[in-house]
């Protein structure tokens, strides 16, 4: 399995954690979502498109007050699908009055852990390596809460944390630039064909 802790050398003042060892892990309520329903917004794994959530579109649950303190989503919880897109997570950023979904995992970081920096490592190749290991030899691919918190994670200091995601962030943000300039030029030049093809046509 990748990230080996006790064959990989990490960067001075790193060290190699289990994910269980800095989170409480938590599995979703099981519910029925309704529109109407007059509890807290339930999200599910088909609400998560793309890193984000419309929470506008999430339906609601009824659940009572103790299994909603148990269940609910805070600024900074990472939500991870147990099933189904196994492995797809989400970091929530501030959140309506929500609780996660029965295929969900929560994971709730202590002090030592920036958030923004875990969410990134979930979408490492090492995390995606880690999931597929695990879920080799099932017949349908899965995770639970073991798997989670048995995982190997690479842990900087926090400031090197934020200096890290910092820097991620930026890149990201030159990415989506180049992307969206791309975007443009292909719409322009579709525009441009049909634009040749109407003046071909007799």
């Amino acid at each position: 399995m990748s990230g080996d802790p006790n064959t990989e050398k990490l960067p001075m003042g790193w060290k190699w954690v289990r994910l269980g060892d800095l989170s409480e892990i938590v599995y979703g309520y099981t519910a029925s979502a309704n529109p109407d329903a007059p509890g807290p917004k339930y999200l599910r794994i088909t609400d998560i498109k793309d890193g984000t959530v419309d929470w506008s579109q999430v339906p609601s649950c009824e659940i009572n007050q103790s299994d909603e303190a148990k269940k609910e989503l805070r600024h900074g919880d990472i939500v991870v699908a147990r099933t189904g897109s196994t492995g797809k997570s989400l970091l929530v950023r501030q959140p309506p009055r929500a609780v996660l979904a029965s295929y969900l995992l929560r994971i709730r970081v202590n002090d030592s852990v920036f958030p923004e920096y875990l969410a990134h490592f979930f979408n490492s190749v090492r995390y995606w390596n880690h999931i597929a290991d695990s879920s080799r030899g099932s017949v349908q691919a899965n995770v639970n809460a073991r798997i989670l918190g048995n995982m190997p994670i690479p842990l900087p200091t926090l400031p090197e944390q934020k200096r890290i995601v910092a820097r991620l962030n930026a890149q990201m943000a030159v990415v989506d630039r180049a992307k969206a300039a791309a975007r443009e030029i292909l719409d322009a030049a579709e525009a441009l064909n049909s634009a040749i093809i109407r003046e071909l046509m007799p």
